[in-house]
C-alpha cells in the first residue's frame, strides 16, 4: 500500500479502537517513567482520535513545549497554560505560548509504526523537518492496533529512538 492508502485504513482503525481511556492511561504511565530526568519536552496537542495528551501536558505544564505551525515552519514553544483545544495543525489559542525552545524529549503523534519505529504521519512533513535537526529523544505514542507491517517508508522518514504503546516499548535497533 502506498501512503494515502494507508492514511486512510489507519485513520479509520485508530476510530475504532475501544478502551481508549484506560490505554491512554496505560502509555502516559510509561511516558511518565521515561521522561521524569528530562527538564524539557516538546507534545503534541492532541485531537480526533490521536493518544490523548492533555492530561499529561497539565501534570508536566512546567517543562511542557507545544507545536506551533505557521507558513508550513513548526516552532516549539513553552506552554503557558490555558486550554488544550487544537486545531487541524495541532496549534492552540496564540495566548497559550511562551518562548521557543529546543526540547530533549519530543512525543509525536502517527497514524501508524512499523518495528523499525518508523512512522506514519499526516502528510505534512512538520516532525520529520524538525527532527531531522533537532538534538532530542524522539518518542511516538500509539495504540497497539497502530502497528504495520510496513509504512511505506522514503528517504526523508526520520525514524523514532521509542515507541510506546499500552502493552510494549518498541525501541529503534541501530
Amino acid at each position: 500500500m502506498n501512503k494515502v492508502e494507508l492514511r486512510k485504513k489507519y485513520t479509520q482503525i485508530r476510530k475504532t479502537i475501544a478502551e481508549k481511556k484506560a490505554k491512554d492511561m496505560a502509555i502516559f504511565e510509561k511516558l511518565n517513567l521515561l521522561t521524569g530526568n528530562f527538564d524539557s519536552i516538546f507534545c503534541y496537542v492532541s485531537f480526533g482520535s490521536e493518544v490523548s495528551t492533555h492530561e499529561f501536558i497539565r501534570q508536566n505544564a512546567d517543562k511542557i513545549y507545544v507545536p506551533y505551525t505557521e507558513n508550513n515552519v513548526m516552532k516549539c514553544l513553552k506552554y503557558l497554560g490555558g486550554d488544550l483545544i487544537a486545531d487541524k495543525r495541532g496549534n492552540i489559542s496564540p495566548c497559550s505560548y511562551g518562548e521557543e525552545g529546543a526540547p530533549t524529549f519530543t512525543v509525536v503523534p502517527m497514524l501508524a509504526f512499523d518495528k523499525n519505529c518508523y512512522r506514519l504521519g499526516y502528510g505534512g512533513g512538520f516532525y520529520d523537518r524538525y527532527l531531522a535537526t533537532a538534538v532530542t529523544v524522539k518518542a511516538g505514542i500509539a495504540y497497539d492496533e497502530q502497528f504495520a507491517d510496513d509504512v511505506a517508508t522514503e528517504i526523508f522518514d526520520i525514524p523514532l529512538d521509542i515507541i510506546i504503546t499500552p502493552t510494549k516499548v518498541y525501541k529503534r535497533q541501530i
